[in-house]
């Protein structure tokens, strides 16, 4: 009996380490590199890596309808090109700008980057690409790629595949092009309303969810969204701003959103593709919502950051945590430096995390922070 009992002791002993060890160590950052200067509006910033080259597309803020879009390129993180406009006239002028990467499908070995942004005084969703062919040197002429559809929209998703492929998500609804000079499809709506987030896997299938707790899927070549029958987020879920989805493969998908019941940031985890689904706590927030960004590599294991408290000056606090269990466990909240509502996050080639933030520097209250000329936009990365 005895040894039965120690045999038992040592099995929870193992368990219990088992259990500590499983919780993952927080990360550790390098010092904060600055992007760009002046009055950034860094709420709309994002963020994406093509191999070790990094572009980030964000506001220059001048004002409620003269907001410039602007590309920014780095090769190392460490030094910045000066940010570029896609376009300089009136129809550059807008907010939400997103970038992407991808092969060029006409001129083996080149690249293509791509940008969309809502145009700030019709509020058309607007699409343009860059790329060194020999008949284009720079960025094409803006298109309009909402069609006949009018979108007010809160969200935009850009998704683009290596053979050139664009696919765009306007809140609710979906357009996409076969390549970057072709014509876009008139949007359709995947659900009836509200904002999703959009994501791709290793085979190019598409994945979206959206704010009423809907998770969609579209197969690599096909034209048609496939709805879950099971919602990500349990009913009546009053859900706080931005939401997030991320793809770890074909079957395990992650939904970051605030809960405004509970105060929380919540991460919805699937791991059968999608038929049902675990919400977890991942952290919690005071004042001010709050807008998840995630990325998760192939090992499944995800980073989180968000804004965790709207301070009384009008900044915001920012909090970095992983987890490497769906959610269970969590490391330590890492604060990182900066104060945007909506930091933005990627992985580079070795899934090291990598953040955009706006560092307004002075702690001022909202109006002085987005007039700011010290402010700025600031890249982090992992150690």
């Amino acid at each position: 009996m005895k040894g039965l009992v120690a045999v038992f002791a040592g099995a929870l002993a193992m368990c219990a380490s088992l259990a500590m060890a499983a919780v993952p160590a927080a990360p550790v950052f390098n010092t904060a590199v600055k992007v760009a200067d002046g009055k950034i509006r860094g709420q709309n910033s994002k963020v994406v890596v093509d191999g070790t080259t990094i572009y980030a597309a964000f506001e220059d803020f001048h004002g409620a309808n003269d907001n410039p879009v602007m590309v920014a390129k780095s090769t190392n993180g460490v030094t910045w090109g000066l940010p570029i406009m896609p376009d300089s006239t009136a129809t550059g002028v807008g907010r939400m700008p997103r970038v992407a990467v991808s092969n060029d499908p006409v001129y083996t070995g080149m690249k293509i980057i791509h940008s969309v942004w809502q145009q700030s005084t019709t509020g058309d969703i607007m699409y343009s690409f860059f790329s060194n062919r020999p008949n284009q040197t720079g960025w094409s002429a803006p298109v309009k790629i909402n069609g006949s559809a009018i979108i007010n929209a809160d969200e935009i998703n850009l998704i683009t595949t290596a053979n050139g492929e664009v696919h765009v998500l306007m809140d609710n609804y979906y357009s996409t092009a076969s390549a970057p000079d072709s014509i876009f499809i008139e949007p359709i709506a995947v659900v009836a309303s509200g904002s999703g987030s959009l994501a791709k896997d290793a085979n190019n299938n598409l994945y979206a969810a959206f704010q009423d707790g809907t998770f969609s899927k579209k197969a690599a070549g096909s034209s048609n969204w496939v709805n879950s029958t099971a919602t990500f987020a349990p009913a009546g879920t009053v859900f706080s701003e931005r939401i997030q989805l991320a793809i770890a493969d074909a079957n395990t998908y992650y939904v970051a959103y605030g809960d405004t019941a509970s105060s929380t940031v919540k991460l919805a985890s699937s791991t059968n593709g999608g038929t049902s689904w675990i919400s977890r706590t991942a952290i919690a927030y005071t004042t001010g919502g709050s807008q998840p960004s995630i990325a998760v590599t192939s090992a499944k294991v995800l980073t989180l950051v968000t804004m965790t408290a709207q301070n009384a000056n009008g900044t915001n606090t920012s909090k970095v945590v992983r987890t490497n269990d769906n959610g269970v466990t969590w490391s330590t909240p890492v604060t990182i430096q900066g104060d945007d509502s909506e930091p933005s996050i990627s992985l580079d080639a070795s899934n090291k995390v990598m953040i955009f933030n706006r560092d307004d520097q002075n702690g001022k209250d909202w109006a002085s922070i987005r007039n700011n000329p010290n402010a700025s936009l600031i890249f982090i990365k992992e150690k």
